[in-house]
């Protein structure tokens, strides 16, 4: 049998020791060294081996100590690196917001780095299993209009429809290719009338934006059909 011990030294910690044991010898001859000199020692083969374990004792609390010293370490620096929040990139543009309230006709809110543009969808008399649908549970067509410091303008939103509007509503917005659908799906389980969400996304010159989304709303709710006057016979 052969036992075999290292223990290397730190800094800031006592020397360090290596140990060698063969079978069938009555003493253990090892080295020991301080500071990298090494020293050749000789004692019996008990005190040698509770001198080894009780050193094997004091470097496993080194390890861990200095584990734990590095895990700290880590953790605060990866604090210390990590943002307090998101910094804001966007612009407050309030020019090009006003010809997007202008264009399609309802005033926005600004908040948050987005110009929010939202119209109720309370032409639409919605039910289904949980009974009526309120307006304000997600009835709602939603624009949301942003700038990047490029001065770029974009806008992703979502148009709440009957299930007849949606087909005109999808092409107007397809029109120029600026804007963009990005999905459409049932808003309701069983309900009637039955109700879409038609989720988009564009960029490009804000009146232009503005213009095709006012054009999309034209074909919902009571723009769609408007009161047509009767001629004299």
């Amino acid at each position: 049998m052969f036992f075999s011990m290292t223990i290397w030294q730190v800094p800031g910690f006592k020397r360090f020791v290596i140990l060698r044991y063969s079978e069938g010898s009555s003493r253990l001859r090892g080295e020991a060294g301080s500071f990298g000199v090494p020293q050749d020692i000789e004692m019996p083969e008990g005190e040698m081996l509770k001198t080894g374990i009780s050193m094997m004792k004091s470097v496993a609390c080194v390890a861990f100590t200095l584990i734990s010293l590095l895990a700290g370490c880590g953790s605060q620096a990866m604090k210390s690196d990590a943002p307090a929040s998101r910094p804001s990139l966007a612009i407050d543009d309030q020019p090009t917001w006003a010809v997007a309230s202008r264009v399609i006709g309802k005033e926005g809110i600004y908040a948050r780095d987005v110009y929010t543009i939202t119209i109720p969808r309370d032409d639409l008399f919605v039910s289904n299993s949980l009974g009526d649908i309120p307006t304000a549970a997600g009835l709602e067509t939603n624009i949301y209009f942003f700038k990047c410091p490029c001065g770029r303008t974009s806008v992703t939103g979502r148009f709440v429809v009957a299930e007849y509007e949606a087909n005109d509503v999808i092409s107007e917005l397809q029109t120029d290719g600026m804007i963009k659908i990005a999905s459409l799906s049932p808003m309701l389980l069983h309900e009637k009338p039955r109700v879409l969400v038609i989720q988009f996304q564009g960029e490009g010159e804000i009146d232009q934006l503005a213009k095709r989304i006012r054009g999309a709303l034209e074909y919902t709710g009571d723009s769609r059909m408007p009161a047509q006057k009767l001629l004299d016979r």
